[in-house]
């Protein structure tokens, strides 16, 4: 997997769906669990689903951080296939 940004608390690595090999995901990769950003079609962006999870503020920021960069990395990637 392709390391995408390393934070304070977690890392961010982009991977591919188990169930859809063309679907690409990112990876949040922490010490103790690992949680998964994923495209929600409904709304037409990344979203972060964690159950079970406690944030503080600042891993709540990164979270939002990793989600514009990716989400920034993804229209780019439209602009150049146009």
């Amino acid at each position: 997997m392709e390391v995408i940004k390393k934070y304070k608390f977690f890392t961010v690595k982009k991977g591919t769906s188990n169930l859809d090999i063309s679907n690409q995901v990112y990876y949040i990769l922490n010490n103790r669990t690992n949680f998964v950003l994923g495209w929600y079609p409904t709304w037409r962006q990344f979203v972060f689903q964690a159950n079970d999870a406690i944030w503080s503020d600042d891993c709540l920021r990164d979270v939002t951080d990793a989600i514009t960069l990716i989400t920034e990395r993804k229209k780019m990637k439209t602009v150049d296939e146009t």
